[in-house]
């Protein structure tokens, strides 16, 4: 029964923002979920972003705003062998809270996971206002996958992103 609450989650939180693409509602949805604790084997592949919260990305305050140009960078840029991964990566987020905002990254990464985004802080003045960001992950494959996460915090909105190597 996911899909059809996930669409109908979709559907409400456009009729709050019909300008926005699907990606930016995606986004909405995928950033506010709440995070599932899970047992230790239990991956971000078990429980994606977490359990979707339609109050909560009505107003997100940040969203990943992608197009086709991005999608294929991203497949072009996936040359990675079994053992060792480095993604380096430059993400939009479009501020679509208050005006005047702040947010701070909090990185979240087991052992052998290493998440560093530059800058740490992004300063809003604007709604609407967009601001770019570095995300490097490097990540030494042990047995399975490893997965942590980056989460935007302004103090209202906590923006999470999983973030995973395997």
């Amino acid at each position: 029964m996911a899909c059809p609450h996930a669409t109908a989650a979709a559907a409400y939180v456009k009729s709050f923002h019909p300008t926005w693409s699907p990606a930016a509602i995606k986004s909405a949805l995928m950033t506010t979920a709440a995070h599932v604790k899970s047992p230790r084997d239990y991956t971000v592949f078990a429980s994606g972003s977490g359990n979707i919260d339609p109050v909560k990305a009505k107003f997100p305050g940040l969203v990943y705003d992608i197009g086709d140009v991005d999608y294929v960078r991203f497949l072009c840029g996936q040359g990675y062998n079994e053992e060792r991964l480095q993604l380096i990566r430059t993400q939009t987020v479009t501020n679509v809270g208050s005006p005047l905002s702040t947010y701070k990254v909090a990185v979240e990464a087991p052992a052998f996971l290493h998440i560093h985004v530059q800058p740490s802080e992004l300063s809003f003045t604007s709604a609407g206002e967009k601001q770019s960001f570095v995300v490097t992950v490097n990540a030494t494959i042990v047995a399975t996958d490893l997965s942590g996460s980056l989460v935007w915090d302004d103090g209202v909105h906590k923006v999470r992103s999983p973030v995973i190597a395997f």
